[in-house]
């Protein structure tokens, strides 16, 4: 199973993605779901989750300052930004540390997040399958 983590201050949000997606469809299991940067990060370095869903805008460490400490030790977990924030400049940054993809929470339907979710799980089943370099 692929562990994920959901990063969302918003109580209904988090709520909402744990009980509207089928995770255990694509192999995946929530194994963290918390309201602040900070607690993503003390739950990121507990779990290692291979798929992360994070908000940009949230207390104490924001979305970006959170991917840049994940960046720091590991360029493999998926991360996928969700937010009301349609910035060109804050794209531009999750590009650069190689975002899965960014959802606009205000448009996000079903449909999008089950075909984001289904590519991640084709691209780390393949990641599985390639030898390891060591």
């Amino acid at each position: 199973m692929y562990k994920v983590m959901i990063a969302e201050d918003e109580m209904l949000v988090r709520a909402g993605l744990k009980s509207f997606i089928s995770w255990e469809k694509y192999g995946m299991t929530v194994v963290s779901e918390v309201s602040n940067g900070q607690l993503a990060w003390e739950s990121y370095v507990q779990y290692r989750p291979d798929i992360i869903l994070t908000d940009i805008k949230m207390p104490v460490l924001d979305g970006l300052q959170l991917i840049q400490r994940i960046r720091e030790k590991d360029w493999k977990t998926k991360i996928i930004i969700l937010s009301c924030v349609e910035d060109f400049s804050l794209a531009r940054k999750a590009i650069k540390l190689n975002v899965f993809d960014y959802i606009l929470k205000l448009t996000m339907t079903p449909e999008e997040m089950n075909a984001v979710l289904l590519k991640i799980k084709n691209e780390l089943d393949a990641e599985a399958l390639r030898p390891s370099d060591t």
